[in-house]
């Protein structure tokens, strides 16, 4: 089975850690690999470890990149335009990737006929330890479900092709970028290939990471409705469903039970762009009406009221069947 695999690495000052990461694809025996490391604006000694990795002759071509910080959509779109694989592997600068991972994935993706395969993420800390609370990451994508889907970055490989369809990351948003990308990658290229091979080590430290995580609620809410709104606008049909409408209708009643009218009246917006994407959610426009009234106490009847309707529903799809539907 033939084809180059090109591992993007974004990196920003992790010179402690990278020397690692690169051993570990150093120790892969996949016959054509090309790595690419694009340095986000690291004012660390990053550029000397390359160099050195270098010197000491690294196994695979190794192409290094310094630009502006920019984020890691920027740093990973870079590293795209650079790569001149038939194959795309994303990982980033302080985990680690697992030998035969590639021979798991691109059998799997052919077998399939898939552009993209899944792998098994283990989580350990930087001695290699497991987490003993969350030791695997798998993957989880549901049909008829793209919001709910998730699954690590480096959990998983794929055709060029299909992300040069895409046009790779979205370089506007700063937070969740990745989360939006595997959205518009479900809407094009339907549901993946999976192995059940632990194919990377996400690695747990406190060195800092590419990008950090919210610091409160509100925050978080933030970033959730800007990584909505992008996906609307590039993929209106998919997201445009009941139950997304329902998912935006628990975060404005959060933001209403806290006063951010600001959030909230972002929520009843997507809402209504939501009912003017498709014909049949028409009904749609009455959501936003649920979210004018400002009293704390009514959105929390509001959220009673969708969790009882939410435990209803399960309840009822569960007893209609026991068997969960298999990944194409």
């Amino acid at each position: 089975m033939q084809g180059r695999v090109s591992v993007v690495i974004p990196t920003f000052n992790r010179a402690v850690l990278i020397g690692e990461t690169l051993a570990s694809l150093s120790a892969l025996r996949w016959h054509d690999v090309e790595v690419i490391v694009v340095d986000d604006g690291s004012t660390d000694e990053t550029r000397t470890v390359i160099k050195q990795i270098r010197s000491d002759g690294f196994r695979w071509p190794l192409d290094y990149v310094w630009q502006p910080n920019a984020g890691p959509a920027a740093a990973r779109n870079a590293g795209r335009r650079r790569a001149r694989g038939e194959y795309l592997y994303h990982l980033d600068s302080d985990d680690l990737v697992v030998q035969g991972a590639f021979e798991a994935l691109i059998p799997a993706m052919e077998r399939a006929g898939a552009s993209y395969a899944l792998g098994i993420v283990e989580n350990t800390d930087l001695e290699g330890n497991r987490d003993p609370d969350m030791p695997f990451s798998n993957h989880r994508v549901i049909h008829g479900d793209i919001l709910g889907s998730h699954w690590y970055t480096h959990a998983a490989l794929y055709r060029r092709e299909i992300i040069d369809r895409i046009h790779g990351y979205n370089e506007a948003l700063t937070k969740g970028e990745d989360t939006e990308f595997h959205f518009r990658i479900l809407a094009t290229a339907g549901w993946p290939a999976s192995c059940d091979d632990i194919i990377a080590s996400r690695r747990v430290h406190g060195y800092g990471h590419l990008s950090y995580g919210s610091t409160s609620r509100a925050a978080d809410i933030d970033a959730i409705l800007t990584v909505y709104e992008h996906f609307i606008e590039a993929c209106p049909a998919a997201f445009c469903t009941s139950r997304n409408a329902s998912r935006v209708l628990g975060l404005g009643s959060e933001s209403g039970l806290s006063g951010d009218k600001e959030t909230k009246l972002r929520c009843c917006a997507i809402l209504l762009r939501m009912a003017a994407s498709r014909p049949p959610l028409r009904y749609l426009r009455l959501w936003p009406v649920l979210l004018k009234p400002n009293s704390a106490r009514y959105f929390c009847g509001l959220r009673l009221g969708m969790s009882t309707a939410a435990s209803i529903w399960r309840r009822m799809k569960s007893g209609k069947s026991t068997v969960p539907k298999p990944m194409r």
